[in-house]
């Protein structure tokens, strides 16, 4: 079974990304501006669209239907498909496909830095 990691980094606010990574807050301001919200407030950084692509499967936008049940999705995860004898349904997922989907689908506030490849997201983007 393929393990579905992802990685990324966490910022309390943009004072504390632009610190650790300074290309990237000015393409953020570039983007955002000097003011609003979503300085003040914690920002993501996926390392790439594959990254973030795992994360909206297995964390937001696609475990939703999920959430009642809280464990289906940790479920379908550990699931030993060989156990069972079918193919692993992640394996069968093109996160990368699905990564570039979301970051040009301008419905969600996801900031996607071409230079890096680097997916940045906070709950106060607005355009």
């Amino acid at each position: 079974m393929t393990a579905l990691n992802y990685n990324y980094t966490t910022y309390d606010d943009f004072t504390a990304l632009a610190i650790k990574q300074p290309e990237l807050g000015r393409r953020l301001v570039k983007e955002y501006g000097k003011e609003g919200n979503w300085m003040h407030n914690p920002l993501t950084v996926y390392q790439t669209v594959r990254d973030y692509a795992i994360y909206e499967v297995l964390e937001d936008k696609y475990a939703l239907p999920f959430y009642e049940n809280e464990d289906a999705i940790s479920s379908l995860v550990d699931v030993n498909f060989n156990e069972y004898h079918l193919p692993n349904l992640f394996d069968y997922i093109d996160y990368n496909s699905l990564g570039y989907a979301l970051v040009t689908n301008k419905y969600f506030y996801d900031f996607y830095d071409r230079r890096t490849g680097q997916v940045a997201t906070s709950d106060e983007f607005e355009f």
